[in-house]
Parts: C-alpha cells; structure tokens; sequence
C-alpha cells in the first residue's frame, strides 16, 4: 500500500487512465468486428470509415503503439478490398 500522499494520487489517477483506456480500446475492438462482420459492401463502407477514425484515435492517445495501429489498419483495408471484390 502506498504511503505518501502522492503515491496514493497516482494510484488513483493510474485507475482512472486505466478505466479510459479500456473504453476506448473495447469500442475500437467492437467498431472492428462490427466491420469485419458485414458482408455486404455498402453497408461495409460507414462501419469501415468508424472503424478506421477509432484505430486511429487509440493510437493517437497512446493506447495502442504507432505499428498496432497501421497493422489494424491494413487488416481492414484488405477485407474492404476483399468486400468491394466479391461484389463485382
């Protein structure tokens, strides 16, 4: 247990982050598999658009590293290809 005040400050102030971190990193991971699940292009352009700005957002506050985050990316480039394919 921490025993000087500002040790209990950072304890707190890590749970906090913690508890911002998990939320923007579980809408990310559900805007990603709400993606991955549409089969159907159109539908498929907007669930991949909110996915792509939610990467983006977690990698930019540092929730995800810089690589993750383009690596997401480019797994969701490849099945907006593989929808956009399938379609024609």
């Amino acid at each position: 247990m921490a025993h000087t005040k500002s040790a209990l400050k950072d304890i707190k102030k890590s749970r906090q982050n913690r508890e911002v971190n998990r939320q923007v990193e579980g809408s990310m991971k559900t805007a990603m598999k709400k993606f991955i699940a549409r089969t159907d292009a159109a539908g498929a352009e907007d669930a991949y658009k909110k996915a792509m700005k939610l990467v983006d957002k977690a990698a930019h506050k540092g929730v995800i590293h810089k690589n993750a985050a383009s690596r997401r990316k480019g797994q969701l480039d490849r099945k907006l290809a593989a929808l956009k394919g399938a379609k024609k």
